[in-house]
């Protein structure tokens, strides 16, 4: 019983003793529930508490509750203590009310006998249990006479009763005497099977006889003569009836003659029979014939059940053979029954049997001649070998494989013999054993040649199935060693078939890892190729591992929402197989702390991975390598730096940009120029670049984002620090780029002016590289007027002018601050010249802002002493 069933049953039995009280009710609700266990504890319980009528009421139904425990319970364990229990009630019960249970009671000493009978009937039980068998049916005959007589006796009783009962107390007395007989028929059944297995174990005749007269009493027949035709066809259907045919049957064949017996047998052949008796029919018979000594007929009811097309079972067939080479001796027709029956098990894989049957009889009972005989010899010495061998694997050693060898040709001998062709499912078994002698020697290709063979003479089924695997499993160690295309073709056409053939077998999760791990691509076919392989698969975790693998590599190679797809299904396989790993550690099979460190920090790159991002399953990992330290002495020494940096992902993703940071200070203060340092300089500038990016405002201004950005980004422009030609790569053009405009915003923000030279140094170096963009013109332009350098600002403005669309408003922009750098620089007379042909070309300053800005340059310059405007005259020209 499982654990949570023996919970319930403790828990239940704690209510009912606070229940107790209660009374029927409780009864009544477990009878409902049919929880008869607990309500046998609950009566047993109550016993003692209640006299009188109600008592005997209470003993009556806690005798039949125990009678059904008794028939039902399958352990050994459960039967014993219901007995205890129940013997124990018997001695308090009166004779009249412990009729059922007594009954049980001894139903269930009967079938350790039967068992033991029947086991020692195919010889495969020992003295000892004989010996027990015996002394339990010389225990119980007498009891079940005496249960008979008391039952017999309560029966008169019931009848003498209803003569003189009313109505309605004759209905109830009428189910009483039903319910009685139906026990006296119940025992007399079991009494009559007790006597005849007395009888047979004991080689005796006398309780034979009994037992038919007690069969025959079932059958309605004459009790001391019983005439087979007298039975009834109709009452043969009902299993007592038909297994009380049989008792007579076996009782004849030890009190009259075998075919007496055989004639009682036939009656079971008749289709109204309870059909698994009529199945039995033709083993009885020829049962009974070798008994008898009769091995010609034995041998020609054989031939016809072998006609039938049916396949007879194995227990059949030793019960064949133990017969045969004990009553056979020199006998040809039971030489051919051993041959038969030998040649069938071994066939079957049933080697334990046939090695059994040697080890009792001797090797040379088992004949020296026909492929069946020689095949038992190859298996026998085969298995000697295996016992020996004790190894799943080739052997080196000289003496094993010099024993496999002689079992190799002696099976090779078999399949020479001329009447092989009449054992095509024993040939085929013989092929199978000659390719485990090849593959335990190391004789791979000739291994795989028998098992391909054998697989295509067994047909498909479980037999055929492994053969196939073993050649699956003998070409790919040849091609481990030797990978040609051919071997590769040959593989992967088994695999295949396999697959083909039997997509359900045991073996079909193997070949669909096996394929995966041959495959030298990553693929998602691979990947759903493994996850097929279903949880219950000896395989499954490895095939899970592969496929973490593969997706690991799909993720790195792979982009965009492909590359996402990839991640979160590693996650979400990954996941699993850490938790299982973890609960491994500390076992036999343990695994390896530092794959499971390799895992976690695969993990942990693809968890926080942009596109995949899951947190928990970084946060869980990171608890897991902190138990792997703590615990297991996981070395974690080497990767500091790189689990850092994960740690600072997982703060980043959650907001904490100050932890972050200072865990990225600590990586560049260990070693600015290390892989991880950079990576972490790049993350914190990346992520602070599309929040603000993000800002719901154009004009809206983070400066902490912004700090971010100068910090980070300014060590991420150290790495190309006197690199003239790291500006023509886009990547380092962006970094200087966005540096630049932070430190730009920065300044007008807070007016640090370190900030703002930076800013400007920075957009004069991306004028030279890119001396006509007009993004880093304007900036230029601005930030040099900022910092007075004017003739800087004027050139680009200039430049802008050029550029830019006419009339734009970009060019009425650049067109201000042309005309307001040459009044700043003092060259009042250009600045006047400059504005008046602006005028006059555009019919006027221009639209606002810039319009209204230029006029109100224009009353500056008229505000200007005329001896000012003469003074750069000679610049008139200048446009």
């Amino acid at each position: 019983m499982c654990r949570r069933s023996n919970f319930l049953l403790s828990f239940l039995a704690c209510l009912l003793l606070v229940a107790s009280a209660r009374g029927d009710e409780v009864a009544t609700y477990l009878q409902r529930l049919g929880l008869k266990p607990l309500l046998a504890i609950h009566l047993e319980q109550q016993l003692a508490a209640v006299k009188g009528e109600q008592r005997d009421l209470m003993v009556r139904q806690l005798a039949d509750l125990y009678a059904d425990l008794l028939a039902s319970v399958e352990d050994p364990r459960q039967r014993k203590k219901l007995e205890d229990r129940g013997r124990a009630l018997v001695n308090s019960l009166p004779e009249q009310q412990a009729g059922s249970l007594r009954l049980a009671l001894l139903r269930g000493s009967f079938r350790v006998a039967e068992r033991i009978a029947e086991d020692h009937r195919l010889r495969l039980s020992d003295e000892a249990e004989i010996e027990k068998a015996i002394q339990i049916l010389t225990e119980i005959i007498p009891k079940f006479n005496n249960l008979l007589k008391h039952l017999e006796t309560n029966i008169e009783q019931f009848e003498r009763r209803l003569a003189r009962a009313s109505s309605l107390a004759a209905s109830n007395l009428f189910n009483e005497i039903e319910r009685a007989r139906a026990r006296f028929d119940e025992a007399t059944f079991y009494y009559a099977w007790a006597l005849y297995y007395q009888s047979w174990l004991n080689e005796r005749r006398d309780n034979a006889m009994i037992a038919i007269r007690q069969f025959a009493g079932l059958l309605d027949l004459e009790t001391f003569n019983p005439d087979p035709n007298d039975v009834s066809v109709d009452l043969r259907s009902l299993e007592p009836i038909a297994r009380s045919i049989l008792g007579i049957a076996l009782c004849k064949s030890i009190t009259s003659s075998g075919a007496t017996a055989v004639n009682w047998i036939s009656l079971l052949d008749h289709e109204n029979t309870y059909k698994p008796l009529r199945d039995e029919a033709p083993i009885w018979r020829i049962a009974l014939w070798l008994e008898q000594d009769e091995f010609t007929r034995a041998r020609e009811e054989l031939d016809l059940f072998l006609k039938s097309d049916r396949r007879m079972p194995s227990p059949w067939l030793r019960l064949i053979a133990v017969q045969a080479l004990e009553r056979g001796a020199n006998n040809r027709q039971a030489e051919a029954l051993v041959r038969y029956a030998v040649t069938e098990l071994a066939s079957r894989d049933a080697l334990d049997q046939v090695l059994d049957l040697a080890q009792r009889y001797g090797t040379d009972s088992l004949g020296d001649r026909g492929f069946a005989l020689r095949y038992v010899r190859g298996v026998m010495t085969y298995s000697e070998t295996r016992n020996k061998h004790g190894s799943d694997g080739p052997t080196t050693n000289p003496a094993l494989n010099e024993q496999y060898a002689q079992a190799t040709t002696t099976l090779e001998a078999a399949l020479g013999e001329n009447d092989v062709d009449q054992y095509s499912e024993a040939a085929a078994a013989c092929r199978r054993l000659i390719g485990y002698c090849h593959y335990f020697q190391g004789h791979y290709l000739l291994a795989k040649d028998s098992f391909v063979l054998a697989a295509s003479e067994m047909g498909r089924n479980d037999e055929a199935a492994e053969a196939l695997w073993m050649a699956i499993v003998c070409l790919d160690k040849v091609a481990h060693n030797d990978r040609t295309d051919q071997l590769m073709s040959e593989l992967n056409g088994l695999m295949n078939r396999f697959l083909r053939e039997y997509p359900s077998s045991e073996y079909t999760p193997k070949i669909m890892l096996k394929r995966a791990l041959a495959s030298r691509r990553a693929d998602v076919e691979v990947v759903e190729t493994l996850l097929e392989i279903p949880e219950n698969s000896e395989v499954y975790p490895a095939a899970r591992l592969r496929a973490m693998q593969v997706l690991y590599q799909l993720f790195r190679e792979s982009k965009g929402e492909l590359r996402y797809a990839h991640g979160r299904r590693f996650v979400d396989i990954t996941l699993p197989l850490m938790k299982a790993d973890l609960r491994r550690l500390g076992s036999a099979d343990a695994p390896n702390v530092k794959d499971m460190v390799t895992r976690a920090r695969m993990l942990l790159e693809i968890s926080l991975s942009v596109g995949v991002m899951r947190r928990q399953a970084a946060r869980q990992t990171f608890a897991w390598l902190d138990e792997l330290l703590d615990e297991h002495e996981a070395d974690l020494a080497p990767f500091h730096d790189e689990l850092s940096y994960r740690r600072l992902l997982e703060q980043m993703s959650n907001g904490n940009l100050a932890d972050a940071g200072a865990l990225a200070d600590e990586l560049w203060k260990n070693e600015e120029s290390s892989i991880w340092s950079r990576l972490a300089s790049r993350a914190m500038f990346n992520d602070a670049n599309r929040r603000w990016r993000q800002l719901s405002s154009a004009d809206e201004v983070d400066v902490a984002l912004l700090r971010i950005i100068d910090r980070f980004g300014g060590r991420i422009l150290i790495e190309t620090a006197g690199d003239d030609e790291a500006l023509e790569r886009p990547a380092v053009l962006a970094y200087h780029a966005t540096v630049a405009e932070a430190d730009w915003l920065l300044w007008n923000q807070t007016r640090d002016e370190l900030r703002g030279r930076a800013a400007l140094a920075l957009y004069e170096k991306l004028r030279r590289s890119r001396p006509n963009n007009a993004g880093f013109l304007r900036a230029t332009a601005l930030l040099s007027e900022e910092f007075d350098q004017y003739d800087q600002a004027l050139n680009c403005w200039r430049l802008l002018l050029a550029g830019t669309d006419a009339r734009s408003n970009s060019w009425f922009e650049s067109k201000f601050h042309q005309i307001n750098m040459l009044i700043k620089l003092e060259r009042y007379a250009l600045a006047q010249e400059v504005l008046k042909q602006h005028v006059l070309l555009n019919s006027g300053h221009g639209p606002d802002p810039w319009g209204a800005r230029l006029k109100g340059l224009e009353v500056r310059l008229q505000m200007v002493q005329p001896a000012a405007l003469n003074e750069h005259g000679d610049e008139a020209g200048d446009p």
